[in-house]
């Protein structure tokens, strides 16, 4: 994986601006994702020039706003050579509605926010002009704060004042610039950038504004799908012969209507479609004891294997992050979407089944794989006695939580990965972080500013990029299946409680664009979840993570209830003791 550069140049406020008073790049970068200023590839006000400066290698890109234009948002990236810019258009949606709003595009559909327009080029690696076949691989990340501010709105807009480094702006003025009719974002070769025709293209529902003070429309019904109780369904006998003489059906009248006739002429209306009952008591996907892997002793082993944990060493730190991060989706995949096989009341989508009270042991499960494999992480990194492969590792996961979320769309398996990496035992090792900032310094500000805040607010924001195909549903099953926290305030709870329930609504509707995120995503990375049993294969699977954490025995005895109550805790205060010995006086 090739670490984005960073290179520094110092942009001034724009004025007005009512940030704190010497503005840092860290308080930029831990600011909320929706404010261009916490991503690092957001320049601020730039000339054409200067930003060609920056640009190196083909692939290289960055996003400024406009100096000849304030206001508009060019997206600027080194391709066969060349230094090419494109103006982000902007779309109006639903105008002169309560539901007007505007998003970004450059030539495909559009995006509510300039980020998930980057992610979406990023992600699949698409080109962002057919005319070029310019891509965005690597970002050109800056090094000095942007400040911010205030700039002035277009003249007639309908407010006077916007905030111009934002990526969601608030309603645009009647005049303001639309995508062109051809639909393709405007290459610029020289002197200023183009403006645009108006006549948008794409009129979809938009979101309500936040200055609205009229209610919101009542929220959607689940698009076609009821939910009931489990029929009772009554062993039907079986149907008798074309032209028998005893059937159901008869030609008096008198009976069904379904008579031989009827059945020969192909006059039978077609059966309806029955629904698959659910499983009352249904098993846990993992299955400990049936489990084998080459990386473990067939019949029995210890808890932390020493053999098995430098088996886990090389193959972290022997492949790619990318490959990494495909195997993990692709066991996260098989968990929460499945073969796609009815699982009762026409429900076929894992994420779907875990908002319904039939869905009680798939969300049991994510809890576990949850818990286990963010445990198998730490374990990963604290049992290293040697420091350099302990600062590699540490590396090494960053990247492949990068790769996992960024170009798989994987918000699970990512918030799992950091989670363990913000976990005490981790962050402890003080001395392996320093060499870390030191020896990977793009890995660690990434994480620092961008990933482990991202986790902290998860469970309070929405914030899916559009290549999701699986989201953070750690949070939501939690709330159904733990109970509230007593430290916390009620009213808290409450809102964060309202919030993931709404989430988990949102996120059953959506399961058909999570699975063709799922293909597309996977589709490039042919070696992932190949199935083979290998040991690359074998280290995502929560059946290793249980008979490497606990033990064999201990893991093959105990049912999922005591795994969660009883070992794991365990398995966690081992983890905190050779974490100490491997920093034993952090200062």
């Amino acid at each position: 994986m090739v670490s984005p550069r960073s290179v520094a140049h110092h942009e001034e406020p724009a004025g007005g601006g009512h940030e704190p008073t010497g503005v840092t790049l860290e308080w930029e970068l831990a600011l909320d994702s929706s404010d261009l200023r916490s991503h690092a590839w957001f320049h601020g006000r730039l000339g054409r020039m200067e930003a060609e400066e920056l640009l190196f290698s083909d692939g290289d890109f960055l996003v400024r706003e406009s100096a000849s234009q304030p206001g508009e948002f060019v997206l600027s990236c080194r391709w066969n050579g060349n230094n090419v810019h494109f103006m982000v258009n902007k779309v109006r949606m639903n105008p002169d509605t309560i539901y007007e709003t505007e998003q970004f595009v450059l030539e495909d559909e559009p995006y509510e926010t300039i980020p998930h327009l980057i992610t979406s080029y990023v992600g699949v690696e698409r080109a962002v002009s057919a005319a070029t076949g310019a891509r965005i691989r690597r970002p050109v990340n800056r090094t000095a704060a942007i400040g911010g501010g205030q700039t002035p709105a277009p003249a007639g807009g309908r407010l006077s004042w916007r905030r111009s480094l934002t990526g969601r702006s608030g309603r645009r003025a009647d005049s303001a610039e639309q995508l062109s009719s051809s639909g393709a974002p405007r290459l610029c070769s020289s002197g200023s950038l183009p403006r645009l025709s108006a006549a948008p293209l794409y009129q979809k529902p938009g979101r309500l504004l936040a200055d609205q003070r009229s209610p919101p429309p009542k929220p959607d019904r689940f698009e076609g799908r009821e939910y009931a109780e489990i029929p009772d369904i009554p062993e039907q006998p079986a149907p008798a012969a074309v032209g028998s003489g005893s059937g159901s059906g008869s030609d008096s009248g008198h009976g069904s209507g379904d008579s031989a006739a009827d059945r020969a002429a192909g006059n039978r209306p077609p059966p309806a479609p029955a629904l698959a009952p659910v499983e009352l008591s249904p098993a846990s996907a993992f299955d400990v004891g049936a489990f084998e892997t080459i990386l473990l002793p067939l019949t029995h082993n210890a808890p932390l294997d020493r053999t098995a944990l430098r088996g886990v060493t090389m193959e972290l730190l022997e492949t790619e992050p990318a490959q990494l991060a495909a195997t993990l989706t692709a066991w996260d995949l098989r968990l929460l979407h499945g073969d796609g096989r009815d699982r009762g009341l026409g429900v076929t989508c894992g994420i779907e089944l875990l908002t319904l009270p039939q869905g009680q042991q798939l969300r049991m499960d994510v809890l576990e794989r949850s818990e286990w494999f963010s445990a198998f992480v730490i374990a990963s990194v604290v049992s290293l006695e040697d420091d350099d492969q302990r600062v590699r590792t540490i590396n090494r996961w960053i990247e492949v939580a990068i790769e996992t979320k960024t170009a798989l769309g994987n918000l699970y398996g990512f918030a799992n990965v950091v989670q363990a990496l913000c976990s005490s035992q981790v962050q402890r090792l003080y001395t392996s972080w320093h060499q870390v900032r030191q020896r990977f310094t793009s890995s660690a500000v990434q994480f620092d500013a961008q990933l482990a805040p991202w986790v902290r607010r998860a469970a309070h924001t929405a914030d899916e990029a559009p290549n999701t195909c699986i989201p953070h549903v750690a949070p939501l099953a939690a709330l159904l299946e733990e109970p509230l926290a007593a430290e916390q305030p009620v009213s808290e709870q409450l809102d964060a409680a309202l919030h993931l329930l709404s989430e988990g609504r949102r996120m059953a509707t959506e399961c058909d664009t999570y699975r063709r995120n799922a293909r597309a995503a996977l589709a490039a990375r042919p070696a992932a979840g190949d199935g083979d049993g290998g040991p690359r294969d074998d280290l995502f699977r929560t059946e290793f993570h249980l008979r490497l954490l606990a033990g064999s025995k201990a893991a093959t005895a105990a049912d999922q209830q005591r795994r969660r109550e009883e070992l794991l805790p365990r398995v966690h205060k081992v983890l905190a003791v050779l974490a100490e010995q491997r920093d034993p006086s952090p200062t």
